[in-house]
């Protein structure tokens, strides 16, 4: 990682602005966090595939990213020294296994993630994984939201917000959360073959018009009528209910 953003402008496409694939099922938990900053550093988005996993350490890299897309796993474990030699004292391991936690901690702080992630970490032996929901991920800050300095500030503008909204609809809080989380559920948006590229209408046929257009047209033209189609979806839940 460091060689590639020393040499970012030997190439003919500059590094800033790429995003990073993750696709591992763990490592070096210093490394990953070393990385973790390098990416928040140079503003990186960070993908997860459909087909990927982002597990253990991997997941300190995540928190480094500016910007998360996340369509596979995610999933947590303790994290264990891999090499350690047996001559190495219980003292020792113990005081140096602190460090580490005390460092993932701050780490986990500086980059708007919840600390509390890592005391989940600890709740799950090695040779097991637990897969966080995307709730969980939204709860820990490891979502796709930006991430946030101050997540009570965060909360509570949120929560304003949504009071604002549901007074708008007429609605008690309660119904809003029903009705959110039936939009949920119904409204498909951002539904990306690949990250940062709209939908390919092409099988469903193009009109004439449409084959007319240029590439960038074409990427406004269905940005703006996924756009529609979700918005008209929210409106007619918030209103009706259904």
């Amino acid at each position: 990682m460091r060689y590639l953003i020393d040499h970012r402008d030997s190439y003919p496409r500059k590094i800033w602005g790429s995003a990073v694939y993750l696709d591992s099922l763990g490592g070096d938990v210093a490394a990953a966090i070393e990385i973790g900053r390098l990416i928040r550093d140079q503003k990186m988005p960070a993908v997860i595939d459909s087909s990927g996993k982002c597990v253990s350490a991997c997941v300190l890299v995540l928190a480094g990213a500016a910007q998360r897309k996340i369509r596979g796993a995610v999933g947590i474990h303790r994290p264990y020294f891999s090499k350690i030699g047996n001559a190495i004292s219980p003292d020792v391991v113990v005081q140096s296994y602190r460090d580490l936690l005390k460092q993932a901690r701050e780490y986990l702080t500086s980059m708007g993630v919840a600390s509390r992630l890592l005391d989940e970490m600890l709740r799950i032996e090695p040779n097991y994984v637990r897969y966080l929901s995307r709730t969980e991920l939204d709860a820990f800050g490891l979502g796709e939201g930006p991430p946030g300095d101050d997540i009570e500030t965060v909360a509570s503008l949120k929560e304003a917000a949504i009071i604002k909204i549901a007074a708008a609809y007429g609605l008690s809080r309660l119904e809003y959360n029903r009705r959110s989380a039936l939009i949920d559920r119904t409204c498909k948006f951002d539904n990306y073959q690949s990250p940062f590229e709209p939908v390919d209408f092409a099988a469903y046929g193009r009109s004439v018009e449409e084959l007319q257009m240029s590439k960038r047209e074409l990427l406004a033209h269905d940005l703006e009528t996924e756009e529609i189609g979700w918005s008209h979806c929210y409106k007619m839940i918030m209103t009706h209910g259904r």
